[in-house]
């Protein structure tokens, strides 16, 4: 009775530190530098990888629920705009790590949007 109470013990710490070792361990991440007026091709990536814009002079991020480029950044739950980080001059933003799925990030200065600073990230396996 004492030895299986141990083994039952042993295995309950075994699948707490499991479980700790997972999450000491870092996501990956894909980091995009420069973020600015370029042409960006679509990205894949694994799940829960997390995606590191970094640029210089004014940009910022925000999630946009297609392709198109809106008309007025007013980010809200039902025209799926998201502000990920406010316009910045230089910076860097690091989203949470990104379940699979598709996802679509521009930079909200005038213009910027048109030009190119646009990326597709899709997260799959």
């Amino acid at each position: 009775m004492r030895t299986s109470g141990a083994y039952i013990a042993a295995l309950l710490l075994l699948a707490v530190g499991v479980a700790a070792g997972r999450q000491l361990q870092e996501d990956p991440v894909y980091v995009i530098d420069p973020w600015g007026p370029l042409k960006y091709s679509p990205v894949s990536v694994a799940p829960y990888t997390r995606v590191m814009f970094r640029w210089r002079g004014p940009h910022g991020v925000y999630r946009i629920p297609n392709g198109r480029c809106p008309v007025a950044f007013n980010p809200s739950p039902s025209n799926g705009i998201v502000k990920m980080h406010a316009i910045s001059d230089g910076g860097a933003f690091s989203t949470q790590p990104l379940a699979p799925g598709t996802y679509w990030f521009t930079s909200p200065v005038p213009g910027h949007c048109h030009a190119g600073t646009i990326i597709k990230i899709i997260a799959e396996p």
